[in-house]
């Protein structure tokens, strides 16, 4: 790899993977530098678009706060209420400013498909490109077969972010991938044939508004997308290793969703609260270790919920 791409890397920082981060806290590990946070959310900023509060500093691509740029699409409000990835909005920033100057510094907290082309796409290592935007786009929304969305995402768990790189550098130039590349992507595949296996086999049962199934096993809830055309929601609770009792429940809004349903502006009472946090149309409970309400109460909880969110 070139010595100007390795560079661009040694910009990228990844940090402990965790629901927010705040500008203070940035800016004292990274102190005098520009930072740009990519793909995670930052609580000032959160805070104050959760409530549409005018001071919030938006810049091309995202939000501003002190010396931290917020590339990221998982802000609480109708701006990133829509079909749109922390790549895109990564992209709309460097086509707008340029290349970023040699004292930023570029962090991430998590290498799914989003997290790593957008920050690669900030610190240089790789131009804005539509299939960039498509990648991000099947691994946030849609869930479809994508290439680079199955490889990336098949290798996000090694946290290696020279490693990611380096398996994206190969894919854009038709290179062999890291035999370890290979063995993840190979687990991929199967695990889509696995999914398809699961969907003719009645696996999701749809209880009132949402689609619900519970597994035996961690597949991420996208892939089961474009086979849910019809779904409004998608609830999948799967059991916590080495926690009895815990599950972890991803929720997504599918194809058929309502109009005006955003997921992350339900507020759950502190009795119902089962530890969802997410973006508008996904999320889980996963960072926050789980919980032990069982699936079916979850379900109901978010049947109740759901619907009283659509009669307001």
């Amino acid at each position: 790899m070139e010595k100007e791409l390795l560079e661009k890397i040694n910009k990228v920082s990844l940090l402990e993977e965790r629901q927010f981060y705040s500008a203070q806290e940035l800016e004292s590990m990274f102190p005098n530098k520009k930072i740009f946070a990519c793909d995670f959310a930052i609580k000032e900023i959160n805070d104050l678009a959760e409530v549409n509060d005018p001071s919030l500093e938006e810049i091309v691509g995202g939000y501003q706060y002190g010396s931290v740029s917020n590339i990221d699409h998982h802000a609480p409000n109708l701006e990133m209420a829509r079909n749109i990835t922390s790549t895109q909005l990564a992209s709309e920033y460097i086509n707008q400013n340029g290349k970023i100057t040699d004292d930023s510094v570029v962090l991430i907290n998590h290498l799914d498909t989003d997290s790593t082309l957008s920050s690669a796409i900030v610190s240089g290592f790789i131009k804005p490109d539509e299939i960039f935007s498509e990648a991000a786009l099947s691994s946030d929304h849609y869930g479809n077969e994508n290439e680079l969305f199955d490889l990336l995402d098949s290798i996000q768990n090694l946290r290696d972010p020279r490693f990611s790189y380096e398996c994206l550098y190969n894919f854009i130039n038709k290179k062999a991938l890291p035999a370890k590349a290979e063995e993840k992507l190979k687990e991929r595949k199967e695990l889509r044939k696995k999914v398809k296996e699961l969907v003719q086999a009645g696996m999701f049962e749809k209880i009132d508004m949402v689609y619900f199934a519970l597994s035996d096993q961690k597949i991420p809830l996208e892939l089961f997308l474009p086979y849910y055309q019809q779904a409004a929601v998608l609830m999948l609770a799967i059991p916590i290793k080495g926690k009895p009792d815990f599950y972890e429940i991803k929720i997504r809004l599918g194809s058929n969703a309502p109009k005006g349903l955003i997921l992350n502006q339900i507020k759950f009472s502190e009795n119902d609260d089962f530890g969802f946090r997410g973006r508008w149309n996904a999320g889980s409970n996963k960072r926050i270790g789980g919980t032990n309400k069982s699936p079916r109460e979850c379900l109901d909880i978010l049947n109740k919920y759901l619907k009283n969110y659509l009669n307001q």
